[in-house]
């Protein structure tokens, strides 16, 4: 007596780490399956429009194997937004006493869910980077990079590097950089196999933390006080702001009055705000000539 019924349907694999900024998203399901029990499964592959289109290009490829948690990364740099928040073609370029921003977005696989924890490798002199971590089950963090007021004039390439560990083994996985090719909601992007830097001129303004590292707990309070330096003129307001916080943390903005070399930006942690390593930032935006 034979019974049939449908275990799962799998559609197009929707996600989309990178929103309009790196379109993630596939024509390749991905679906994990476990068998109930010993028997037959029967896999069907087919297109659900039920269109027919003259191209050898067109093909299925069926791929069945063992479960593999791994990951793979890309980082993109830090762009100016048009009004219409569409990501342009940009170089990561390093100001004399101020700081430069990587976009990290991980790909997971296979149920992989832990830490990864972000360095680079190859800066130059008076280049420096405290490293990032990408919390258990993020999708997404950001690396920062400062330069000294006296960093030399530099140009060349860099390595970002995640590692990670994965059952018993400690996994390193090279990040790819996502380069724009032309600007748009989404824009079009490609992925390139080296990451560049270059350092120059000086920053009209720098912020930096007088803390690092710290430990949180649920239900509680953080004071992260900034020294705040002023340069080629710069004396106009601003506002700080944390961004791309941990789960279940959250701040209030500040408002940096003209002159001001000196901020304290408050943190408050929810009583169910999950645990782990997270990597937060706090950055200051305004208008400079």
């Amino acid at each position: 007596n034979i019974k049939v019924k449908d275990t799962k349907e799998a559609d197009d694999d929707g996600t989309n780490l990178g929103a309009a900024h790196f379109t993630s998203t596939s024509h390749d399901p991905v679906y994990r399956f476990q068998a109930p029990e010993d028997g037959t499964y029967r896999i069907a592959v087919q297109d659900l429009y039920r269109s027919t289109q003259a191209s050898p290009r067109l093909v299925y490829r069926l791929a069945i194997r063992p479960e593999s948690p791994d990951f793979r990364l890309i980082v993109q740099p830090e762009y100016p937004l048009d009004g219409r928040n569409a990501p342009n073609p940009w170089t990561p370029f390093l100001r004399r006493g101020g700081t430069v921003r990587f976009d990290c977005m991980i790909f997971r696989r296979d149920g992989f869910a832990g830490e990864v924890a972000l360095s680079v490798q190859g800066l130059p002199e008076g280049v420096t980077c405290a490293g990032s971590v990408i919390g258990p089950g993020q999708s997404a963090t950001r690396l920062i990079l400062s330069a000294a007021e006296d960093a030399p004039v530099w140009s060349g390439e860099i390595k970002i590097i995640g590692t990670a560990r994965i059952g018993d083994v400690d996994v390193v996985r090279e990040a790819r950089n996502s380069t724009v090719v032309w600007a748009g909601n989404p824009a079009v992007v490609r992925a390139a196999d080296r990451v560049v830097l270059s350092v120059g001129e000086t920053a009209p303004l720098g912020m930096t933390a007088g803390v690092n590292r710290v430990e949180l707990v649920q239900s509680s309070q953080l004071n992260i006080p900034f020294q705040i330096a002023r340069r080629e003129g710069f004396t106009a307001k601003f506002v700080v702001t944390g961004d791309q916080l941990p789960p279940k943390v959250t701040n209030e903005s500040v408002n940096v009055a003209d002159n001001q070399t000196e901020a304290i930006v408050h943190l408050f942690v929810e009583p169910d705000a999950p645990t782990g390593t997270y990597t937060l930032f706090v950055q200051g935006a305004g208008q400079v000539p």
